[in-house]
């Protein structure tokens, strides 16, 4: 494993997601010659050199995680995964092990993390885990700061391309709700980001902040991907 102070700064995320073997820049995960990685770029790169706390959902075996560390060598990197075994293979990081929908285990890494800016969600995919994950997390946010949620696909994740049968059949959160495959509850994603998108366009909120407080500043729904900004 290459290690992170060793990458040459200039490399974009989109190399170093190449170098750490990230699933973020392969084929499943590139849509009209787009990686994720090249459209995180787009808003991430001002902040390189800043000082803030990434947390991601979802770590398996920590290769994003050390993507995200070189590209931030100033920033926090820190992960949550409902699997013990991501801890393990990620030691070099501080990995809390525990469900993204679970308060208790947010508002901990809230607590100990308060320069919190940045969350990506590539955790279980399970639409009401994502929301849940969300509705906790978007408001500990300070202004300018992003939430993306990754990994939308049309219909069930099954017909999205790249699709690992055994490993899905595998993953933790599955295992955890097995009567709720992923993105199997399309309607309430799209419920969801309706709620977003007016609450950018009109206020009102959905954290309860008061009428006419808005706490979107965008919501840009990219192949696969939304991000969010914090007003």
């Amino acid at each position: 494993m290459l290690a992170a102070t060793k990458v040459p700064y200039l490399y974009g995320l989109t190399k170093l997601g190449q170098v750490f073997g990230t699933d973020k820049v392969d084929a499943a995960h590139t849509r009209n010659g787009l990686a994720y990685t090249d459209i995180y770029e787009r808003y991430l790169r001002p902040w390189r050199r800043q000082r803030f706390t990434l947390l991601e959902l979802g770590v398996y075996r920590g290769n994003s995680l050390r993507m995200w560390n070189s590209f931030f060598p100033r920033a926090t990197v820190v992960g949550l995964d409902l699997e013990p075994l991501a801890a393990e293979r990620a030691a070099e990081f501080e990995v809390t092990v525990g469900s993204q929908s679970d308060p208790e285990v947010l508002a901990s890494v809230v607590r100990k993390h308060p320069d919190l800016r940045l969350v990506v969600d590539d955790a279980s995919h399970i639409t009401s885990l994502t929301i849940a994950s969300f509705r906790h997390l978007f408001p500990q946010l300070p202004r300018g700061g992003m939430y993306i949620i990754e990994d939308l696909a049309p219909n069930t994740y099954e017909d999205w391309p790249g699709h690992d049968a055994e490993r899905g059949t595998n993953w933790p959160a599955i295992q955890q709700n097995p009567e709720e495959s992923r993105f199997n509850v399309r309607q309430d994603m799209d419920d969801f980001l309706r709620e977003l998108i007016r609450d950018c366009d009109l206020g009102g909120g959905p954290f309860g902040e008061g009428p006419g407080a808005k706490e979107v500043a965008f919501v840009h729904v990219w192949p696969s991907i939304v991000v969010v900004g914090r007003a």
